[in-house]
């Protein structure tokens, strides 16, 4: 199996000692130990970050995403998302698994038009987050009536969400 591994959020690097950026790495090290062929693709990767396992294949996203304007981010998404649809058929992905981000839906309309499965992680109550934040008036952001978020349920095949507040955000939003 061929699975890619996404996670847009600038804040995460690969090789990091954010608990995030631990966690990721230690998904992509439990799907290696299934064997599965893995693509892992993030926002950035510390310069002295260790060599991934056999059968990873580890790269950053184009383009700058660190310290970058969320509007800036936003009009860009287009263009992400026709690259990942070119990266996951070049890599023959049986599915995308991703850390879903604030102000990306670039993962889901990539799956959605390669018709694979998609598998989000979802790790906070992100339309709470958005507001905490600042958030932005860009239907493509998490609102929780539109942007990624809505979009998830449809393409997406599962939905593992980490602690009671993600786990009622999902179940109110027909997340599975």
């Amino acid at each position: 199996m061929r699975i890619a591994c996404l996670s847009t959020d600038p804040g995460i690097a690969w090789g990091g000692a954010k608990g995030a950026s631990v966690h990721l790495a230690e998904i992509v090290e439990a799907l290696r130990a299934e064997d599965v062929e893995m693509l892992v693709l993030v926002s950035q990767i510390v310069a002295d970050a260790p060599a991934p396992a056999r059968g990873v294949t580890l790269e950053s996203l184009p383009g700058p995403r660190k310290g970058i304007p969320v509007d800036a981010l936003l009009a860009a998404e287009d263009a992400l998302a026709a690259w990942l649809v070119g990266r996951l058929q070049d890599f023959r992905a049986d599915a995308l698994y991703e850390r879903i981000a604030l102000h990306s839906a670039a993962g889901s309309t990539a799956a959605r038009a390669l018709g694979i499965p998609h598998i989000v992680e979802l790790n906070a109550p992100l339309p709470r987050k958005r507001r905490a934040t600042g958030g932005s008036s860009d239907p493509r952001t998490p609102t929780g009536s539109s942007g990624p978020l809505s979009l998830m349920p449809a393409s997406c095949c599962r939905c593992p969400a980490h602690s009671p507040p993600t786990r009622g955000f999902a179940a109110r939003s027909e997340w599975r």
